[in-house]
Parts: structure tokens; sequence; C-alpha cells
């Protein structure tokens, strides 16, 4: 839930795992082994709950390679695959990606009128800041063991019925 306090290290996971091109799935996915257009993964977040979803642009013929590999890597993850400098550097990344949203006036507005929509306040960039950098190791560890849990996970199709899904 967006009002889960665990949504920081929630941040810094999912910008680990699937945040942009320098990510775990992104990097093994689509630049190492070539399976995927497009992949990465994202978080919804509501007042009760809230999704972890990852997102793959593959053909057919190679979707099941690519839900394989997928797994690996987030079992990976999920069992001790993340460094300290992997953290540091994800850190640095967050900031820099608020800061960046500083500087269009459409992006300031939509994040206050998102704070105050889900908070009710205003939550600055310094405290936001603060809350990434607050995120340890272990709060990362913890919540992969739990988030990146793979039996978990439901999986949504779109092309030819069960199209290399074995």
């Amino acid at each position: 839930s967006f009002l889960d306090e665990r949504r920081y290290a929630l941040m810094v996971l999912n910008a680990l795992v699937g945040g942009g091109m320098s990510s775990r799935l992104f990097q093994r996915i689509r630049e190492e082994l070539g399976l995927a257009y497009n992949v990465f993964t994202y978080v919804d977040h509501s007042r009760d709950t809230g999704m972890f979803a990852a997102y793959m642009a593959v053909r057919p013929a190679t979707a099941g390679k690519a839900l394989k590999a997928m797994r690996e890597e987030l079992g990976s993850l999920r069992n001790g695959g993340i460094r300290k400098d992997d953290l540091r550097d994800i850190r640095e990344h967050i900031k820099g990606r608020i800061l960046l949203g500083l500087e269009t006036s459409s992006a300031h507005m939509m994040r206050l009128a998102r704070n105050e929509i889900t908070y009710g306040h205003q939550i600055s960039e310094k405290e936001l800041i603060r809350r990434i950098d607050s995120v340890t190791m272990d709060d990362v560890v913890a919540l992969a063991e739990d988030v990146l849990d793979v039996d978990k996970y439901a999986i949504v199709s779109m092309g030819p019925s069960g199209a290399g899904l074995n």
C-alpha cells in the first residue's frame, strides 16, 4: 500500500530489478539474451494493497525462454544476489530521477497533486531523498524475499494461446 513504510525499499528494489536500462532484467533478458524488445517492472500502490509487476514484449517463439530467464533473475536477487554497490548505485539513480522530475512544471505539479491526494500533505523532495538514503541492505533483502517470490505470481500473456510458456 502507499501507506506501507516499506514503499521506499520497494522503490529501490523496483529500480534495481526493472527500473531502467541498467536494471537486472533489462540487462539479462534484452541485452545479454536478446529475448525481449522491452522489459521493465513497475509498482502500483493503492490505499490497502499494492502490486509489483513485470512486463516483457517478446516474440511468441521466445516467450518461454524469456519467462525462464526472468524467473532465474528474480530468484537470484531473492536469494542474496544484491550487492552493496548495487544499493548505493540504485539510490543515486533514484535521487537523480527525483531531481530531474523537478525540471518541468508539469511533473512538479503532478507530484504535488499526487502527494495531496495520496497522503493529504506534501512530502518534500528533501524528505523523499532522506527516506531513499535510509533504505538499508537488510530492508531490500527482506523485501526481495517476499516480493520476488515467483510462486505467488500470476502470468498474463497476450498473443497466440500458450505460445512457448511451458
